[in-house]
């Protein structure tokens, strides 16, 4: 079997300042993962995203939500800070907001997440390179198995289909397991130290995609807890494993041995692994785990043994040196020997 490995990525990823409130999304974030993951796999493909950032986004978001970002990558190139949030009350009056920056009150859920030049086209791109990797992954013969790692920002998992939130526009891992299940059941399994809130929205009610989340309890408080398990035909096809503060390896991977037992059971065809390297003991976002490299290389060494074609979306990760090692340690183990 011929095992294949690919980097969707952008020059543009690189270039546009953060696009938060409190400048978590930065250039250099981005550029850690990506170092750490072409030391790991310096033969891997090199491949620009192709498809229309818009047609690829609207086969998860709604319509006025894609038009929504389309506005904000047309603005001049600074940050457009959004206004302070004002939550809506029975006894207040509220209209629908006009201009772009009052929008932002609409379709993002929280007050630092900004849709300006730099995240909308950023959006765009992640949005095309998502329906890139995922055509490229279930496009391999009959004699290869291919991965494919998204590295783009802002990162997508908090993405829901009408808003979104979270430093998130477009909701990659969604993106990219809509194409790849027209032909096969897809598991989506999230590591991002939070929880994929908008990943499970999208396909609460698909018996097509089971969506797994190991994450930190309590983010983001109204969601990501062991009650949620699906809807309708989606019913018992989602599954959370929030955990407490200060989790070490040894508990995160008995955990996650339990995602590996279901994900087999449900026999798909294809995974989507929303990566988030921000559960480090290190990371200067939450820093709730006590993971290690070490330990973000035995959670490679799990997935790697289902043996599926896989696609890898960029989510957290911001301290630059623990997301440079974690980086480096999961796709060195990916790489070591075939599944």
């Amino acid at each position: 079997m011929n095992y294949e490995v690919a980097l969707f990525s952008d020059e543009f990823f690189n270039t546009f300042p953060y696009h938060d409130r409190e400048g978590w999304d930065k250039p250099e974030r981005l550029l850690a993962a990506i170092n750490g993951f072409r030391r790991a796999v310096p033969n891997a493909i090199n491949i620009k995203p192709q498809t229309n950032g818009l047609l690829a986004a609207s086969l998860v978001h709604s319509s006025d939500y894609v038009s929504f970002i389309e506005e904000g990558s047309k603005l001049e190139r600074s940050n457009i800070y959004g206004p302070t949030y004002i939550v809506g009350k029975e006894d207040a009056i509220f209209s629908k907001p006009i201009s772009h920056k009052g929008l932002h009150t609409l379709y993002f859920f929280d007050a630092y997440t900004m849709a300006d030049y730099g995240s909308c086209n950023g959006a765009l791109l992640g949005a095309s390179c998502a329906f890139d990797a995922a055509m490229w992954v279930k496009s391999a013969d009959i004699y290869s198995v291919r991965s494919a790692y998204i590295a783009c920002r802002p990162p997508g998992h908090h993405a829901f289909r009408n808003f979104g939130g979270g430093l998130c526009l477009f909701n990659n891992a969604a993106i990219a397991a809509t194409v790849l299940k027209k032909d096969k059941r897809v598991a989506i399994i999230d590591i991002d130290v939070d929880h994929g809130n908008g990943t499970q929205s999208i396909f609460y009610e698909s018996p097509d995609v089971f969506t797994f989340s190991i994450h930190a309890e309590g983010w983001p408080y109204v969601s990501g807890y062991v009650e949620e398990i699906g809807k309708n035909e989606g019913r018992n096809t989602n599954m959370n494993i929030p955990l407490p503060s200060g989790t070490t390896g040894e508990i995160y991977l008995e955990k996650l041995d339990i995602v590996i037992e279901k994900v087999k059971d449900f026999n798909p065809g294809y995974l989507v692994v929303a990566l988030g390297f921000d559960a480090h003991k290190d990371d200067s976002y939450d820093g709730k785990f006590g993971l290690n490299a070490s330990d973000f290389a035995r959670i490679s060494n799990k997935i790697k043994k289902l043996g599926l074609p896989t696609v890898f979306t960029q989510e957290g990760g911001y301290n630059t040196l623990s997301t440079f090692s974690s980086s480096r340690a999961f796709f060195s183990e990916w790489m070591r020997n075939e599944p």
